[in-house]
């Protein structure tokens, strides 16, 4: 599942530079499956930003599946 490995992207970068990371590009197919799943909402101090695991979103149809940026 796209979510298992995102989660575990996210927190190698965590771990390795001491933040996390400023944003995620995610195609519309995970984006989808990760909104229609739950995982994915609107950041609690901008709701017009829509985060996982307090990254902020951004749709991207050029990237494969997701890119941690």
């Amino acid at each position: 599942m796209v979510y298992e490995s995102l989660k575990k992207d996210i927190f190698d970068v965590y771990n390795k530079s001491g933040q996390f990371p400023e944003y995620i590009k995610v195609n519309k197919e995970v984006y989808r499956n990760l909104k229609e799943t739950g995982y994915i909402s609107l950041a609690a101090a901008d709701p017009s930003k829509v985060t996982f695991l307090g990254v902020e979103v951004h749709e991207d149809s050029n990237v494969n599946h997701y890119e941690i940026c």
